[in-house]
């Protein structure tokens, strides 16, 4: 009777950790990112700002959401430029918490900052927490606006800037609800420059990574 027992315990045991190792299977099979190797035409931004070939086997997923805002952010930030001209500067703001994306100054003029966010059903549209602080804090003394952007393909197009306010910023900050869904779909989008020139930008300043390369590794995330 032990012997029987003992066997029909093992048995048993057997059978779930075969159960256990289809499961893992299973698991590793849904979890296994995928991943794109730079077949050596492309470019990339060193530490030190210089561009050199990108080396990199990249991440599908993280990859391409890196090159969307490099591409929304950087798309503002050249329209600026050349609306200011010899006027003022536009600069990148870092990494500071709650700092929106990109600053702008212009003779005699208050400065302006912009944070850039995708027109999307998610709380990610919204300013964070520590956003709409920053924003209260200085908004006496700067101008702070928010852009949204729709990318289709890689193709961008932007709003109009919305000024914000006291009385409007909340509106435009987390957390999300129906009301400011409906809200952000209807604001509209329109593109800045020819794709033809945007494509420019991608390649020579903004990514280092051809539309068409950003592409083919936006494919292989389905």
């Amino acid at each position: 009777m032990i012997m029987v027992a003992s066997k029909a315990k093992r048995s048993a045991a057997a059978k779930k950790a075969a159960r256990t190792r289809k499961l893992n299977r299973k698991r590793s099979k849904k979890t296994k990112r995928r991943s794109y190797k730079c077949p050596g035409t492309e470019m990339t931004h060193r530490k030190d700002g210089k561009m050199v070939k990108c080396p990199k086997t990249h991440d599908v997923s993280s990859f391409y959401a890196a090159q969307k805002i490099a591409m929304s952010e950087g798309l503002w930030r050249k329209k600026l430029e050349n609306t200011i001209g010899r006027n003022g500067f536009v600069f990148r703001t870092g990494t500071a918490m709650g700092v929106f994306d990109i600053g702008a100054y212009k003779k005699n003029k208050k400065l302006e900052f912009y944070e850039i966010k995708p027109k999307i059903a998610k709380p990610r549209a919204l300013l964070k927490m520590e956003q709409k602080k920053w924003a209260l804090k200085w908004m006496k003394i700067i101008t702070t606006k928010l852009v949204y952007y729709d990318e289709k393909n890689f193709v961008f197009s932007h709003s109009k800037p919305i000024l914000l306010t006291k009385k409007n910023i909340e509106q435009h900050s987390q957390p999300l609800n129906q009301k400011k869904v409906e809200e952000i779909q209807k604001i509209s989008c329109t593109k800045l420059f020819s794709d033809k020139r945007a494509e420019r930008y991608c390649k020579k300043e903004l990514t280092g990574h051809s539309v068409k390369i950003i592409r083919k590794i936006g494919k292989l995330r389905r």
